[in-house]
């Protein structure tokens, strides 16, 4: 209860303080030009605007570029947002398909497989194509295509500049944890 009164005596006082300098601006007042009073209308409008949040405030400042202000619930759900998309990221891969993905990375390129239609190493090469993560090259007309087995599976497919960033990202998200 004491903290809604406090909130609403810091409105009425940001509220009169505006109507003056509203008041002032239309009759004209002498002393002050019309661009400072202007300002403090926008300065006392933001502050009004923000007074909800002034105990989650973390930084409140006016510079060249403009007015900066931080609030620390907004960096809390930001970072918690971030953290989501991250994880949703990281989960539309499952291991064995991330360690596909790697070692069609690798600079020795993947090496010897083996490729049943319609399972496991095909599934996970169309996957990672539907990802954007790899394309095939001119070898293959179509990841169907690429034969059943054979001694380098690189020669057919590689991986994209998103494949290897999202690598990357998980490589880092790793060391996090």
């Amino acid at each position: 209860m004491f903290k809604q009164i406090q909130w609403a005596a810091v409105f009425l006082g940001i509220a009169s303080i505006a109507a003056a300098l509203l008041y002032k601006l239309i009759v004209g007042g002498a002393a002050t030009s019309a661009t400072e009073i202007i300002v403090a209308i926008c300065i006392v409008g933001t502050l009004l605007a923000l007074s909800p949040n002034l105990d989650s405030l973390k930084e409140l400042s006016l510079t060249k570029e403009g007015l900066r202000v931080q609030l620390q619930e907004l960096q809390k759900k930001t970072a918690e947002n971030e953290q989501a998309i991250v994880d949703l990221i990281l989960l539309s891969m499952g291991d064995e398909t991330y360690k596909t993905l790697t070692m069609l990375a690798d600079s020795n390129g993947f090496g010897k497989y083996t490729k049943e239609h319609h399972m496991g190493l095909e599934s996970e090469l169309y996957h990672l194509r539907n990802l954007g993560y790899v394309k095939r090259n001119e070898k293959a007309r179509s990841i169907y295509d690429i034969p059943e087995s054979g001694t380098q599976l690189s020669d057919y497919i590689y991986v994209t500049k998103e494949g290897r960033d999202y690598i990357e990202l998980r490589e880092q998200h790793s060391r996090k944890r």
